[in-house]
């Protein structure tokens, strides 16, 4: 019966919440050690940027973005003379996007190796396998993809897609030429379950897509849908390039069939435990005590929380000794976070410090809710109603209702025009304002349009989303749900009334996006038709990373270095009891500064100057 109840609550969390695993830390999760990707996903440490974002990273990626999105509009292969004048073109007219100029003829060189062993690959192997062909591909190019069926945040490199058939080729660069590992093999194959649900794939099918099925009688595989690829450096200087990670591409054997559709589970699996560990069951009204009790566990006399236990079959080392592979190789430190591990993991003993600090994260992930729901709504929004409809409503002057919690619909409403209210505990919790998109009316300085509506004349105000509001910008691609269409993350500069039409002027947030708006300026320039019944939906800015981050600096620097703190707080709470009531006292005092909740707006930077003063007083 408690099992039962267990994952029913397992379950009810992954549907509820907003938040969903980034691609980066599941790929860790599977090919390196999930306790790494723990320290990275919830606790918030960090040993290097992690690039979840379109145009953040290298110069070579944006190049081959760049480049991707022309040579795969001209629907017939390139000569190779034709490539490289494409590649130097390209670089020369984006000189501005990129930081390492002097390091040109070295990336157009590596661009030009790739993009031939891409092309050379695409020809001679995997047009066959598809069934497909250079004149029935669209080019996806560096897109923010955010799933909630799978619990999938990611940003693919290239996708090639033969939208008609549904099938599509999922291509991850890697530009060194070493090995490729399981991380790269499950970095790729996530990517390509955000492609299978953006082609419209569920469930069973969208793994079916990827791996294929074995035929016993013919021994092959076949049916693939959506094929993951690996490209790297190397095949100009003679050498075989070996295509990865599909067993199609490989051995084709039964075996390597099973094994690779292990490596699809476990994706899968460390999908939903990582965006498990950013849930706080109490934002939606589930008992804490009721699930630590329906999901507790006793493994040699001692009891662990489902919620938190390891999968099993998953690669981990041991945080409490950390001196063996993924952690070390004999004296050799391997992983550049085995202080973090050993400082969260691999001790037991909690300082009433930590116990609120721990207490704190909880609170954070709990608040960021508020910010990430905006997608899941969006989500569930387009998954329950067909686009069209949705459109034709939202252009009528409707809009949409959804009650925060577990498998709640979202239904049409009139009260409030062009938004989608979210409410909690039987009260507004918040509101997003949406519009519909006619046209494209200054490409150059990104003016888009629509005209004023009937219902807006005959009520004589205008329901239109504020100047310097963050927003996303989703456009009409055919994909059924937004969040899995070519989007901009953008802010919206100016709101202009020109006679009869409504006029945004969109911007960026900051330099780091340039990149990104370049991508989709290319889109639109080549298919305007793209942002007819586009969407541009207010959002927010979500900092649960950075604040996670920030936690984390706090907790270990405070306990390792200040022996000033420690001894206050030791002269405070000398007893697990007390330290239990002031964690609850700091989050239940910052819940209550709100209504509804939470404060939308708060950050840690708001609540840090609470918790020192909380742990100056003395306990009650």
């Amino acid at each position: 019966m408690k099992k039962n109840l267990c994952k029913e609550n397992i379950d009810i969390l992954l549907r509820s919440s907003g938040h969903i695993a980034k691609v980066t830390n599941i790929a860790t999760g599977v090919g390196y050690c999930i306790y790494k990707a723990k320290l990275q996903a919830f606790i918030g440490v960090r040993d290097f940027v992690v690039f979840n974002t379109p145009g953040k990273g290298t110069d070579i990626h944006k190049l081959l973005g760049l480049v991707s999105i022309e040579m795969f509009n001209q629907h017939n292969p390139l000569s190779l003379s034709e490539i490289k004048k494409l590649i130097e073109k390209t670089y020369d007219n984006n000189v501005d996007l990129f930081a390492e100029r002097e390091q040109r003829d070295y990336y157009v060189e590596l661009a030009y190796d790739m993009l031939t062993s891409l092309q050379n690959a695409l020809l001679n192997k995997i047009y066959p396998i598809l069934n497909t062909s250079f004149g029935k591909l669209f080019p996806v190019i560096e897109q923010q993809f955010h799933d909630y069926e799978y619990h999938i945040l990611g940003v693919p490199d290239l996708i090639l897609e033969d939208k008609e058939n549904k099938k599509a080729i999922v291509v991850e660069w890697k530009t060194y030429d070493e090995p490729i590992y399981d991380t790269e093999k499950a970095q790729v194959i996530a990517y390509s379950l955000l492609e299978a649900r953006r082609l419209g794939y569920s469930g069973k099918d969208a793994v079916n897509a990827i791996t294929g099925e074995w035929d016993d009688t013919q021994k092959t595989i076949k049916d693939v849908k959506v094929l993951p690829l690996i490209i790297r450096p190397g095949i100009r200087e003679g050498r075989k390039l070996t295509l990865q990670p599909h067993p199609i591409l490989l051995s084709n054997t039964k075996e390597k069939f099973i094994e690779f559709r292990k490596l699809v589970s476990k994706v899968i699996v460390v999908a939903g435990y990582l965006t498990l560990q950013l849930v706080n069951p109490k934002v939606f009204g589930i008992n804490e005590k009721e699930v630590k009790e329906y999901c507790k566990l006793k493994i040699r006399d001692k009891e662990y929380s489902t919620l938190r236990l390891i999968p099993l079959g998953l690669r981990k080392g041991n945080p409490a000794k950390r001196d063996k592979f993924p952690c070390r190789s004999g004296n050799k430190q391997i992983c550049t976070l085995i202080d973090a591990c050993g400082f969260y993991l691999g001790q037991y003993k909690r300082t009433p410090f930590d116990i609120v600090m721990w207490a704190l994260r909880y609170y954070t992930v709990g608040s960021k809710e508020s910010t990430s729901i905006i997608f899941k709504v969006i989500y569930e929004l387009f998954r329950k109603h067909r686009r069209e409809d949705v459109i034709k409503n939202l252009k009528n002057g409707n809009g949409y209702e959804w009650t925060f919690g577990v498998g709640s619909p979202v239904k049409l409403q009139s009260k409030k025009k062009q938004r989608i209210i979210i409410y909690k505990d039987n009260r507004i919790f918040q509101q997003i304002r949406i519009d519909v998109i006619d046209e494209i009316d200054d490409l150059n300085n990104f003016v888009i349009y629509r005209k004023i509506r009937d219902y807006e004349k005959n009520d004589e105000k205008l329901r239109v989303i504020r100047e310097g509001k963050p927003v996303m910008l989703f456009l009409n691609d055919g994909s059924r749900i937004p969040s899995l269409s070519l989007n901009l993350t953008a802010r919206v500069d100016k709101v202009e009334i020109d006679n009869d039409l409504v006029k945004y002027y969109i911007n960026i947030p900051s330099s780091a996006f340039r990149y990104s708006i370049n991508l989709i300026k290319k889109y639109i320039e080549k298919h305007q038709e793209l942002v007819r019944d586009s969407l541009l939906v207010e959002t927010g800015v979500d900092l649960t990373s950075r604040e996670l981050m920030t936690l984390d600096t706090i907790q270990r620097t405070l306990r390792d270095d200040s022996q000033e703190v420690k001894e206050k707080i030791r002269k405070k709470i000398n007893r697990r009891e007390e330290a239990e009531k002031i964690a609850n006292r700091i989050v239940n005092d910052l819940e209550r500064e709100n209504d509804y909740g939470w404060n939308l707006y708060q950050t840690i930077d708001d609540i840090l100057p609470k918790l020192i003063s909380k742990l100056s007083k003395p306990s009650d």
